[in-house]
């Protein structure tokens, strides 16, 4: 095909294809799933351009939007994720994180109740057992055992006892 006003042939260039939202309610995803090759793409380049852009000096972070355009600009790096814009793949990131996040907090709930129910039944007798229910995470024995010592009883709330080095005490049993 020519212009026929100056016998110049067009060229057909390529047309960006439309963008793809990543759309999520909560933690569910209601359009826009990205395939395995976009989100391979996305960590993978993510890993390796924000190393390229750091700058060494930990007063000047690498924003994750300049890693994330950097990343779609790279002719290698950004081929299998220029169907979705910034937000998209920002988006996308966040989800994830959060995603793993919950799944985090899910496993150390089940991992410290078991520890728990392990640490009672080896202590079966202690009647402070009680005090507790459902359970004691490490998390919240070091915050109970940074607390101010209590006019009567002990840090962990007992009247049986006055002194965490008592071997009643709850909070301290796991460090035996």
């Amino acid at each position: 095909v020519s212009n026929y006003s100056s016998g110049v042939p067009n060229i057909g260039v390529a047309e960006e294809p439309p963008l793809v939202p990543f759309v999520v309610s909560g933690m569910k995803v209601i359009s826009g799933e990205f395939s395995v090759n976009e989100w391979g793409a996305l960590i993978t380049g993510f890993i390796k351009t924000s190393r390229q852009l750091f700058t060494g000096m930990a007063l000047m972070p690498v924003n994750i939007r300049d890693v994330l355009l950097t990343m779609k600009s790279s002719d290698s790096l950004g081929k299998n994720i220029r169907r979705r814009g910034i937000d998209a793949l920002e988006a996308k990131l966040l989800y994830e994180g959060k995603a793993v996040e919950a799944e985090m907090s899910i496993r150390a709930e089940k991992y410290w109740e078991s520890k728990w129910k392990m640490e009672v039944s080896e202590d079966d007798g202690n009647e402070n057992n009680k005090i507790f229910e459902p359970f004691l995470t490490d998390a919240k024995r070091n915050i109970l055992r940074s607390m101010a010592r209590p006019s009567k009883g002990c840090k962990c709330g007992s009247i049986s006892h006055d002194l965490v080095n008592n071997p009643q005490c709850i909070l301290f049993r796991d460090v035996k």
